[in-house]
């Protein structure tokens, strides 16, 4: 389901009334793609009344944070919130300077569930350091929210700063009483999900609203279907056209650096961009790796799940 959309910096978008299942309350999925710019990026996003998108929501999903003329919005998915009664919602943290600050959630949490995230959040940064967990995420133990009756899952995720220390980043899952029981089920393949996330996370950079949102789908994957992503390991690279393995193993060994820029790679591959832009495409496709701008560089990255 894809539409165009004009964007100037004070407009709204708003979702086509055709769309007449899409209703308030549901949580669309999709991505966002600029025109002239060979990358897509991944959103996620709670239907409100008006049935608006504003533009400052689909900023920050944009990697150089500019807005556009004009954007293509592809719509993959409809969570029917109202109906199903099923209730998933992801919520992160990290450490700014010495507060920690929410920077991503999936769906707003509410006033109750709010407090009691900041309230949370505060006690595991004071106490982090004295749980002794440097390596590895870590889980706590379920709390169950009596007011609004919903579970909260926090976990620990140690990421390296800037001076060689390490500091946590904190994940929260609110679920309702069936997404919990569907969690319980699941939670083999989201640990592995997460152990993958967390060797994956090099600096505070790779927590962006753009990752975190495709990692946010992933969980949701898993707790309504019960499979987690199509991991791509070694042995099925190494069994991949030469160009596109060559491609992935670059873009893995330079992910410690933040990627490489595309100029970089067709040098290092000696091939030219043209050549290796359409296979970097299909790769970004599958979710192997990832198309950034930095100052007009377009930089390829990996991602978690190869």
């Amino acid at each position: 389901m894809k539409y165009e959309a004009t964007v100037t910096s004070s407009s709204r978008i708003t979702i086509p009334r055709w769309i007449v299942f899409i209703e308030p309350e549901d949580v669309i999925e999709g991505f966002i793609q600029v025109p002239n710019v060979d990358a897509s990026y991944p959103f996620e996003k709670k239907v409100s009344a008006t049935r608006h998108i504003t533009i400052g929501f689909i900023k920050i999903f944009l990697p150089d944070k500019t807005i556009p003329k004009r954007v293509n919005i592809t719509i993959t998915k409809v969570n029917k919130m109202g109906i199903d009664d099923f209730c998933f919602n992801l919520v992160s943290y990290k450490q700014d300077d010495t507060n920690f600050l929410m920077n991503f959630s999936s769906i707003k949490p509410n006033t109750i569930i709010q407090f009691k995230l900041d309230t949370l959040v505060e006690e595991y940064g004071n106490t982090y350091f004295e749980r002794q967990v440097a390596e590895g995420n870590y889980f706590l133990e379920p709390i169950f929210e009596e007011k609004d009756g919903k579970w909260i899952i926090s976990v620990y995720i140690p990421v390296q700063d800037d001076m060689g220390g390490m500091f946590p980043f904190i994940l929260f899952f609110i679920l309702s009483q069936e997404c919990y029981q569907k969690y319980i089920v699941s939670m083999t393949k989201i640990k592995k999900l997460i152990q993958r996330l967390s060797n994956w996370i090099y600096n505070h950079d790779d927590l962006n609203k753009e990752n975190l949102s495709k990692f946010s789908s992933q969980l949701r994957e898993i707790l309504e279907k019960g499979t987690g992503p199509n991991y791509l390991e070694m042995k099925e690279i190494l069994k991949m056209p030469t160009l596109e393995r060559e491609i992935i193993l670059v873009v893995l060994k330079e992910h410690r650096n933040g990627g490489i820029s595309l100029e970089h790679l067709a040098k290092y591959l000696h091939e030219s961009q043209k050549n290796i832009s359409e296979v970097i495409s299909e790769l970004a496709n599958k979710g192997y790796i990832r198309q950034l701008k930095e100052k007009e560089v377009t930089i390829i990255d990996s991602l978690w799940i190869i």
